[in-house]
């Protein structure tokens, strides 16, 4: 999961506010978690939660984007120069994920007034994979290593895996997912879905010999 947020500077007169976000295929859209109103010597930089009865989030809208938020004028009307509106929310990498390279873009941008549309604004959020590779001594790919992975030499959190089922690749596994230890095959595996980081691997079942 990858938290995202977008602020829209306003100005006074805000008319047809609706904010769309275009995500990378490689992340799947969850859920919006919070909007806030900040306003400007009134509230703190955290401002006030907008009601939802203020806004309605459309996910499968008729353009090219993966979801809007589009904000009533009872809620514009509120609004005046300076003010600030900024929406939290979740979106999940999925399978489709650049791994490293060029990595994900989400490109957000907000339509306001008659037809009016602001500057997109992007940005890339990078994940990691890296392969496990068991050899003997005369260098020889060996099966049958088990491992599990930790973000910490000490002490660290066990960092959940599970298989896809490409059968071959193993990726984070998510909240609701039970992790399984990575067996090695044919000498190899692959591990995906990590962030930029240093891992640990414990070897839990060694080779027979």
């Amino acid at each position: 999961i990858v938290n995202f947020r977008t602020t829209i500077a306003v100005h006074a007169g805000a008319q047809n506010y609706v904010l769309h976000d275009e995500t990378a295929a490689g992340f799947t859209f969850d859920k919006i978690t919070e909007i806030r109103h900040v306003v400007p010597g009134v509230t703190d930089e955290h401002g006030t939660l907008v009601p939802q009865e203020y806004y309605t989030i459309v996910t499968d809208p008729t353009d090219d984007c993966d979801f809007e938020v589009v904000f009533n004028q009872a809620f514009c009307d509120h609004l005046e120069t300076n003010d600030k509106v900024i929406v939290f929310y979740q979106a999940m990498l999925n399978r489709n994920a650049v791994i490293a390279g060029s990595g994900n873009i989400s490109d957000t941008w907000l339509d306001y007034g008659e037809g009016n549309e602001t500057a997109h604004d992007s940005v890339v959020t990078y994940t990691y994979g890296f392969d496990i590779v068991k050899t003997d001594s005369q260098n020889t790919l060996i099966d049958g290593a088990q491992f599990r992975i930790y973000d910490a030499a000490e002490g660290g959190k066990e960092v959940a895996v599970v298989l896809m089922d490409d059968g071959v690749t193993y990726r984070r596994a998510r909240a609701d997912e039970v992790g399984i230890p990575v067996v090695v095959k044919d000498g190899q595996v692959r591990v995906v879905g990590f962030d930029n980081g240093t891992y640990y691997l414990e070897e839990t079942v060694v080779p027979n010999g």
